[in-house]
C-alpha cells in the first residue's frame, strides 16, 4: 500500500494520505500488477528507473499549457504569464521627468503589461507619478503631501509597446535631500 504520513511541526500525526483506485474503493495502489498506479493505460508495475512515456500533444499549443484558472490576474488566448514586482533604490531629489524605477525592453515581440504600481517620498511633497511606455506617458496620478499612493488592478491598467522600456516617473523634480521610492507590477509577454 502506498501512503503518507502527515505531521505537524511537533511530530504528532494528523493524518495519512492513502492511494486508492477511483472506482473499486477498496483496490490500494501498490507495488503489483494487480495495485499498479496506471500511468500509461498498460497497468503494469512501473519502473523506478527509466523512461515514462508523457504526451500532452502539440507543444506550445494554448489547449496544452498547464492550467492557472485561478489566478486573480488577466488572461487571454494568446499568453498567460505571472506579473512580478520591479523595485529600485531610492532615488535622491530627482530631476523633472526622470525614472525611479524602469522595467528594460523586454526584446523583439515582448510586451510589457502593467497592473500596479506604488510611488512616495519621505517629504512628503506633492508631485504626479507617470507611467510611461519609452517616453510616451500613458497614465498619470497625484501624490499628496505626506501619502504615498498605491495602484493594483486584476487587469492590465497600461499595455505597451513592444520592445519598450515601462518606467514609473515623476513630472516635477524633487525637493532636495527628498528620497523617492518607486516599483511596477509588470508581465512580459
Amino acid at each position: 500500500m502506498h501512503s503518507l504520513d502527515l505531521f505537524d511541526r511537533l511530530s504528532r500525526i494528523l493524518g495519512r494520505v492513502v492511494i486508492r483506485d477511483a472506482t473499486v474503493d477498496s483496490q490500494l495502489a501498490a507495488v503489483s500488477a494487480a495495485g499498479a498506479v496506471k500511468v500509461d493505460g498498460s497497468a503494469a508495475t512501473q519502473p523506478i528507473s527509466g523512461t515514462v512515456t508523457a504526451n500532452q500533444g502539440t507543444p506550445a499549443a494554448f489547449a496544452n499549457r498547464w492550467p492557472v484558472a485561478s489566478l486573480p490576474f488577466f488572461r487571454d488566448t494568446n499568453a498567460v504569464a505571472f506579473p512580478a514586482w520591479v523595485i529600485a533604490a531610492p532615488v535622491t531629489a530627482p530631476a523633472a521627468g526622470a525614472a525611479l524605477v524602469t522595467k528594460a525592453a523586454g526584446g523583439v515581440g515582448v510586451v510589457h503589461r502593467c497592473f500596479g504600481w506604488f510611488a512616495g517620498n519621505e517629504l512628503g511633497a506633492a508631485n504626479l507619478i507617470q507611467i510611461r511606455d519609452g517616453a510616451t506617458v500613458k497614465t498619470g496620478m497625484s501624490i499628496g503631501t505626506g501619502t504615498p499612493l498605491y495602484v493594483l488592478s486584476p487587469v492590465p491598467i497600461v499595455i505597451g509597446t513592444a520592445n519598450t522600456a515601462m518606467s514609473v516617473n515623476v513630472l516635477n523634480a524633487g525637493a532636495a535631500g527628498e528620497d523617492y521610492v518607486a516599483g511596477i507590477l509588470i508581465e512580459s509577454v
